[in-house]
């Protein structure tokens, strides 16, 4: 339940910043703005997750008590997976779908590590968030550089000035 709940609950960010992302001048920005957005926002929720963790028996049942001071790792995974999933909307949206590759390579090697590696409930969750972290940064930093790289100028940061009916970088 939490890595669902840090995982949909910040899609609103992708869908507002979207439009942004897919225009080629605002395309760096919209996507730094998104990741740091998604970042914060599972920062939040990841504290959030740790700080109520406590009270999780009480409002959904003993069941739930052997996962209790794992709650925050739920959190994390899913915090990441919404940065992954963030930093894929941006590719789509500027046509670099190439970066989805990064992705699948990450879910194959969660695979091989979860059936040669794992074999307890702490080394699942433990495989689970830190290929998630690690695909996520990856797909992430490749996101912010490719969106940088298709701005008009090449340069997505250098403010622009027209000059004599072309642009020029200040």
């Amino acid at each position: 339940v939490a890595t669902k709940v840090a995982f949909w609950l910040p899609q609103a960010v992708g869908v507002v910043l979207y439009p942004r992302m897919a225009n080629p001048a605002q395309s760096a920005a919209a996507v730094r703005s998104a990741l740091t957005v998604l970042v914060g926002l599972g920062a939040a929720l990841v504290a959030a997750a740790a700080v109520c963790a406590p009270i999780v028996p009480l409002l959904v049942g003993e069941a739930y008590e052997p996962v209790q001071s794992l709650l925050w790792a739920f959190a994390l995974q899913g915090a990441c997976l919404a940065v992954l999933q963030g930093a894929l909307l941006s590719a789509i949206a500027g046509e670099r779908t190439h970066l989805a590759g990064v992705a699948w390579v990450g879910l194959v090697v969660e695979a091989i590590l979860m059936v040669t590696v794992a074999s307890t409930m702490r080394q699942f969750i433990a495989v689970a968030v830190g290929v998630a972290a690690v695909t996520a940064a990856a797909v992430a930093v490749l996101a912010v550089r490719a969106a940088g790289a298709s701005s008009p100028s090449g340069n997505a940061t250098a403010p622009h000035r027209e000059v004599g009916g072309g642009t020029r970088e200040l």
